[in-house]
């Protein structure tokens, strides 16, 4: 394993059992309601009831062993665990038998020798189906496209000035004032981006000078970090961060402020119902 330690990820959703036939009635609300709330969805087969692979979660009503037929959704940092088994937190005990097939939305949990999930649902796969995780994926990217829209839409909501433009330069930021002393210094570094369009608020000049932060603390690491040359939609708050000096410039702080110009078309859709 990559990972040797506890990690714990903070949110479970206590929900009701739902079954395949109500997701396909009602696909949206039911599959945004489990994906929107799990970091790893899996299709899988309970090999174990009342077991575990894992010494830090003993067996018990709530523990099953699952084999990972397929994942249908992972974040990047977690290892591929198709093939392998897992030990499953189940949300109600007793919920699942050996040799039931089922999607499995669930949070990481506890990583050690093994790897134990805590599940937030289950739902049966699609009956008769001839690829059932083609049409799991599809319903699951459509979800979470959806998600990311709607994150996308409050960050442009609050935005002072959005625009398409281009990194001419950087360099480290020479702000009035000093900070705070901390082991968590954003370490600012100043842009000057060259404006193309500008599709949200007013900006006299050919460019602007915008803050992000290039520290790789945990703390900053996500936030956008700015080349020269490069190109995209930039997505700019004023008096978004407290910290001495900033006060006179844009920021980008947030991964979101930073979207690939390819999505133009799309961030102008979502502009226009989100203001």
């Amino acid at each position: 394993m990559r990972t040797r330690k506890l990690v714990a990820f903070g949110l479970f959703l206590v929900l009701l059992g739902i079954c395949w036939e109500g997701v396909l009635a009602q696909p949206l609300p039911a599959l945004d309601q489990l994906t929107r709330e799990s970091s790893y969805i899996f299709l899988g087969t309970a090999t174990k009831t009342k077991a575990s692979t894992i010494e830090l979660l003993p067996a018990n009503d709530s523990t099953v062993i699952v084999r990972v037929d397929a994942v249908l959704h992972a974040p990047a940092t977690l290892a591929d665990y198709t093939g392998q088994e897992v030990t499953v937190q189940l949300r109600e005990a007793n919920s699942v038998q050996a040799g039931q097939r089922l999607v499995f939305f669930t949070n990481g949990g506890l990583f050690g020798q093994g790897i134990a999930l805590k599940e937030i649902g289950h739902l049966a796969p699609p009956a008769g189906a001839a690829d059932p995780t083609k049409l799991l994926g599809a319903q699951i990217a459509q979800a979470l496209q959806k998600k990311s829209d709607e994150d996308l839409a409050r960050r442009m909501t609050g935005a002072e000035l959005i625009l398409v433009g281009k990194v001419l330069e950087t360099h480290p930021a020479k702000l009035p004032g000093r900070g705070p002393m901390s082991e968590h210094d954003p370490e600012w570094w100043e842009a000057e981006i060259q404006i193309q369009s500008v599709e949200k608020g007013q900006h006299a000049g050919q460019t602007v000078s915008v803050l992000f932060a290039n520290s790789l603390d945990y703390l900053w690491a996500q936030a956008p970090k700015l080349k020269p040359g490069e190109g995209g939609i930039f997505v700019q708050h004023r008096n978004e961060v407290n910290w001495p000096g900033t006060e006179k410039f844009y920021t980008l702080v947030n991964p979101l402020d930073v979207q690939p110009i390819g999505r133009l078309e799309r961030v102008r859709q979502i502009l226009k119902g989100a203001l």
